[in-house]
């Protein structure tokens, strides 16, 4: 389920106020561990095959999340929001994070997490097109604090920058995109965030 609506309180539209209501449900999402230290029995069951669910474990999420963006003045824009997020984790018998928990190992957020989110960013937009663009180019530096119930109270936050770039044909038919993003986490990262990127257009778990 995603439910997202716009409204521009403005009549010149330099304000743009959006709000997001999804539910989102991975039975079978993945999960290989962290780090090269990291103690795992990679050899899968005798009965699996490559479909086994030796790598998988379950993620139900509810989110709401309302944001601002306001024009400053050309390609600038200035960006804020905030949220909750709901998170139910399930391990699954006979696999790799069963098998890490059993061995003692921890991980933050496997008993699920609620927390509030606050964002703050800003934007240089030179693209023709905000939906289709054809030439120009977006960049995006996000700032993100989480707090909540998350191992008991805990916090974690990201630092992240994204930027776009577009290249197209003198009449629009062909269009060349490309996408650099880079992040840092730190505090607390519950592990079925660690492949998710922040941002005011990012989709949830892009890197999974």
């Amino acid at each position: 389920l995603y439910s997202c609506l716009s409204w521009f309180p403005s009549s010149d539209g330099k304000t743009e106020a959006s709000f997001v209501l999804s539910s989102n449900g991975f039975h079978s999402d993945w999960w290989f561990g962290t780090g090269t230290a990291t103690q795992r029995d990679l050899t899968r069951p005798d009965e699996g095959d490559v479909r086994d669910p030796w790598h998988r474990f379950s993620l139900y999420q509810l989110r709401a999340y309302a944001r601002m963006f306001h024009d400053v003045g050309g390609p600038f824009r200035v960006l804020t929001g905030v949220g909750a997020q709901g998170n139910a984790v399930r391990v699954l018998d006979n696999t790799l994070l069963a098998q890490q928990l059993d061995q003692g190992g921890h991980f933050v957020g496997v008993d699920g997490s609620v927390y509030a989110t606050v964002e703050i960013g800003a934007q240089i937009d030179t693209r023709d097109a905000r939906l289709d663009p054809v030439h120009g180019g977006l960049l995006t530096g996000v700032a993100q604090g989480n707090i909540g119930q998350i191992d008991g109270f805990g916090a974690f936050g990201r630092l992240a920058a994204d930027l776009r770039g577009y290249l197209g044909s003198p009449r629009g038919e062909v269009v060349l995109g490309g996408e650099v993003a880079v992040q840092m986490n730190f505090g607390e990262v519950p592990f079925y965030e660690l492949g998710v990127l922040a941002g005011f257009e990012a989709q949830p778990r892009v890197l999974t």
